[in-house]
């Protein structure tokens, strides 16, 4: 494998983690709220 192609793996798979991690991250924050949010009669 040349060394332009591992460079790439590299940074897509980097950016790929980072993408995943901000959305867990962002579902549970939202999954939070909605557990804190009290229902209305």
């Amino acid at each position: 494998m040349s060394r332009k192609w591992r460079i790439i793996l590299i940074v897509f798979a980097a950016f790929t983690l980072l993408v995943g991690g901000c959305a867990v991250t962002y579902h549970v924050k939202n999954s939070n709220i909605v557990k804190k949010a009290t229902p209305i009669d």
